[in-house]
């Protein structure tokens, strides 16, 4: 019998089904290279990748995310990407968290990569949780050591900007502008604090590219359906399947799409 809470129970059925995505995609052991099976071991709820040769488990973790928001004369130092994902918008200096290195090494490690800048590590600022995707950010309040900056190889641009001067609609990440806002919030109280949370990604919006390739093909189906059906040199109209379906192509395009949410 299943003791948990609703809440939990379907805080689970989500991660399960997260999880078990990204298990059915480890086909070989990271140990030995042997191919593996996908069960759940003994005393375990949750689909695992394991080693036929060597027994090995394979577990999918979160991955960490560390960066600084970098204070200097009221101002906020941001990067514009010069890579995938979010190219071209603005992010505070961020990364993947490497092994053998603390939460702040990473920041001060990513900062220095992507703005060439060295900073002095304040202050924790924020963490902020994002479960559907498997990642969890750590924000740290910084301080330019000397006033020098410039693109680093993931970036194009890096500036300081007034708080005012934010650009807001051209953040490349939903953790940035919940980082910035608070940060903002702050400002206006006189008092910062540490701030945690997490970022519910909508799962329609995540699976939302999938399922219009799944459209784009059944529109092609209905094309080539509708060529063999020609009589002559007459075409008949466009097949009701087809109107349905880019009907419900807008519908996604401009309703679905939601953006993320936040919650303390």
């Amino acid at each position: 019998m299943n003791h948990r809470p609703m809440a939990l129970r379907h805080h689970h059925h989500h991660q399960l089904q997260f999880t078990l995505q990204l298990t059915r995609k480890i086909n070989f052991c990271q140990s030995c290279g042997g191919p593996t099976k996908h069960e759940i071991p003994n005393g375990e709820e949750n689909m695992r990748a394991v080693c036929t040769v060597c027994g090995k488990i394979a577990y999918v973790n979160p991955k960490m995310v560390v960066g600084c928001l970098i204070e200097h004369e009221d101002k906020i130092l941001l990067c514009r990407r010069k890579i995938q994902p979010s190219y071209g918008l603005w992010t505070l200096p961020a990364g993947y968290m490497e092994m053998g290195e603390s939460a702040a090494d990473g920041a001060t490690r990513e900062t220095w990569e992507e703005a060439n800048a060295e900073v002095d590590i304040l202050s924790p600022f924020a963490q902020l949780d994002i479960p559907l995707i498997g990642q969890t950010y750590i924000i740290f309040l910084a301080k330019l050591r000397r006033p020098h900056f410039s693109p680093g190889q993931e970036s194009s641009e890096c500036r300081l900007f007034a708080l005012d001067d934010i650009p807001f609609d051209s953040l490349a990440f939903s953790s940035m502008l919940v980082t910035l806002k608070l940060y903002i919030e702050d400002r206006q109280v006189g008092k910062p604090k540490f701030h945690y949370g997490i970022i519910n990604k909508r799962y329609s919006s995540f699976f939302l590219i999938c399922f219009l390739h799944f459209l784009v093909f059944l529109l092609s189906l209905c094309c080539k359906l509708e060529k063999q059906k020609k009589i002559g040199h007459h075409r008949h109209q466009t097949p009701g399947t087809m109107k349905v379906l880019c009907m419900w192509l807008l519908y996604l395009i401009f309703s679905v799409n939601q953006p993320a949410q936040f919650r303390i």
